[in-house]
Parts: structure tokens; C-alpha cells; sequence
């Protein structure tokens, strides 16, 4: 089954306004697994949920959260994201990934992450 585009829509609204774990227990399989470039995956949704509690936690403000497109093709969808936030250190990381989404009905069980990790380690995050 592919997911609605309406749906998909949703999840984004969701992320650009900052209601990141309302997103996950909303648009998110409980046995999701999800990935970080060719970092070893998070298995299920608490996992995923706690590290985006730590993702908050290590952004002081958020200046920018878009979605640039949104491909949808059968149960896949794909995101272009752009964020840019300031970490309590005052330092400014800029992102731009690819999340390729894989749905099981109406909630995503797999998602996997494409980007520059360069910015994160150059401002002392350790990717996970």
C-alpha cells in the first residue's frame, strides 16, 4: 500500500513546525528502523523518539526547517530537507539530507537519512 500524499504533506507540516516527536508517534511504524548515512540503525520507535529528545536538546534555535520536494513513488517516499539551527555553543550548522522513507500503510517502518555529516562533526556533534 503507498501512502497518501496528504499524509505525506502532513508529516511534513508536522516537522517544519517543530512537533518532531508528535510526528514520530503519529507517522511512524512502532518497529521502524531508521538510519543515519551508513551509521548503524535505530531499531523501533522509543529509540528514535529518545534520540530526537537529544536532537532538541543540543539545538539552542532553530532558524530554518523546509522541506525543498517531496517525491512519492508506490510504498517510497523521498524528502529533500534544508534545516539550520544554532547549537548552544553559538555555533551555526546548516543541513541539507535526503530522507528516503519506505511506508507500510499508512506509517513509515523504514527511513534512511543522506547528507553531509561534515557540519556536525565540525561543530563537535557526534553523529548517531
Amino acid at each position: 500500500m503507498m501512502p497518501d500524499r496528504k499524509r505525506v504533506e502532513s508529516l511534513v507540516q508536522h516537522t517544519v513546525e517543530g512537533r518532531l516527536i508528535e510526528a514520530l508517534e503519529t507517522f511512524y511504524h512502532e518497529d521502524v528502523v531508521m538510519q543515519e548515512n551508513n551509521l548503524p540503525p535505530r531499531i523501533g520507535l522509543a529509540a528514535s523518539i529518545e534520540r530526537q529528545k537529544m536532537a532538541k536538546a543540543a539545538a539552542m534555535e532553530i532558524h530554518e526547517i523546509k522541506a525543498a520536494s517531496v517525491l512519492i513513488d508506490g510504498d517510497r517516499a523521498a524528502i529533500e530537507w534544508h534545516a539550520e539551527w544554532t547549537l548552544p555553543n553559538g555555533t551555526r550548522v546548516r543541513i541539507e539530507e535526503v530522507a528516503l522513507q519506505t511506508w507500510k500503510g499508512d506509517r513509515i517502518i523504514h527511513e534512511r537519512f543522506f547528507y553531509d555529516m561534515s557540519p556536525l562533526i565540525g561543530a563537535g556533534i557526534e553523529p548517531q
